[in-house]
């Protein structure tokens, strides 16, 4: 399920649990040959087999999962991955040094980590192993990627490559999690059987940083319930919940709340190659902060991104046969600690999208505020089927002047 232009959801779970019914029947095999074994050192040798089957040496050591994966909750966490756990949703997709800090040294796995992966494979759940399974699965997927995008230098060493984050856990909520614990190119498990990993983990962060959590939304659910992060959604009871909204056959948000903060989720990966939404930004960092007062510097930016926005809007129109209906904008101001947006209809011409973009700027950024635009992003949503490119959108857009920005980014990011 393809989720923003940089992210997909992948539903693995009947692939790893053949491979872990694989894993224990080797096992078995191994274990009643041991006890069938007349010859003490047979017996013994039997037995050392039965803890590390050949098939789960792949899995661990030849398909990566033991080397690169990092454990959640069993993790000993150092202070730059608990400053980057308590990242917010607008800081994650901008990127954090503490990010980067975490990731970075030669030995990629905490202590914790690399015990919980060297246990005898008799210590491990059924779910360990299918998660264990899922884990070399991702490890396969991202190395096969930096193979295929790797460059060569001029005098034939490897050079850049293009890499990825993973997560993996038993639902989507989980797996979105774990996935921007580790970036850049880490991969992480988080068990929600493992002892007190949901609340190690899951509870500390704000309610913002929860799909469907954030937003208008988000805030609302702040003060009518009186919480700020997960945790606290997680102490209430489903009626204390159900006292602020009440359920009805098509209202179902307290019992969301009540399952999503122990980290229950029910969403299925659903099979989708396209985006919900397609987006343009730029960060302006410390200096280079745009000031909301400068008209000239607003209408370069906005028209570089609203360009930008309609050359992939002519590809996606193409491919897809199909036209936005939604436009807006999202700012982040440097005195706020989140993004905010600003959305409508969507413009009848390229000329309109800048124009119209920079009208949505200003109901966020206000010249008199003294704050600066750290972060600024156009994007489209809402998409309908088009059947006649003659009469769309975005045969207008085929005939307007185009203009390239190198550091485009997605609305939404991390995979």
């Amino acid at each position: 399920e393809k989720a923003s232009i940089d992210e997909i959801y992948i539903d693995v779970t009947s692939v790893a649990h053949e491979m872990a019914q694989r894993v224990m029947m080797e096992e078995r095999k191994d274990v009643v040959e041991s006890e069938q074994s007349d010859d003490s050192d047979q017996k013994e040798a039997a037995a050392s087999s039965a803890k590390y089957t050949s098939y789960w040496q792949d899995i661990l050591h030849n398909l990566g999962a033991a080397r690169c994966t990092t454990v959640g909750g069993v993790e000993e966490i150092s202070a730059n991955a608990l400053a980057a756990n308590s990242l917010s949703k607008d800081e994650i997709r901008r990127g954090s040094q503490f990010q980067v800090l975490d990731s970075s040294g030669e030995t990629p796995l905490d202590s914790g980590s690399r015990t919980w992966w060297q246990r005898n494979l008799g210590d491990w759940s059924d779910l360990e192993i299918a998660l264990a399974c899922g884990a070399a699965l991702a490890a396969r997927a991202r190395s096969d990627v930096a193979s295929q995008f790797t460059t060569k230098t001029k005098d034939g060493r490897e050079g850049a490559t293009f890499t990825l984050s993973a997560g993996i856990s038993t639902n989507k909520t989980l797996a979105k999690l774990a996935s921007g614990m580790k970036k850049p190119n880490r991969q992480t498990l988080i068990n929600p059987e493992e002892g007190d990993t949901l609340q190690k983990l899951f509870h500390p962060l704000p309610i913002g940083r929860i799909k469907g959590l954030g937003g208008k939304f988000g805030i609302e659910l702040s003060e009518k319930l009186g919480v700020a992060t997960v945790g606290d959604v997680a102490k209430l009871s489903l009626g204390d919940i159900e006292r602020c909204y009440p359920p009805s056959p098509d209202n179902e948000t307290a019992q969301f709340l009540f399952n999503i903060s122990r980290g229950i989720c029910t969403e299925e990966v659903n099979d989708r190659t396209i985006c919900k939404s397609i987006g343009c930004g730029k960060t302006f960092r410390n200096h280079l902060a745009l000031d909301p007062s400068n008209e000239d510097d607003i209408k370069k930016w906005t028209g570089e991104l609203c360009g930008e926005l309609t050359e992939r809007l002519a590809v996606d129109r193409k491919e897809n046969l199909r036209t936005p209906k939604l436009f807006g904008v999202s700012v982040h101001m440097s005195d706020k600690k989140r993004s905010a947006s600003k959305s409508t209809p969507t413009p009848n011409s390229f000329e309109r999208y800048s124009e119209t973009a920079i009208k949505l700027i200003r109901r966020i950024a206000k010249p008199s505020s003294g704050s600066k635009i750290e972060g600024l992003t156009v994007f489209v949503s809402s998409f309908v089927e088009v059947a006649d490119e003659a009469n769309s959108i975005m045969a207008a857009f085929g005939k307007a002047p185009t203009r390239k920005v190198s550091d485009c980014t997605a609305v939404q990011s991390s995979w």
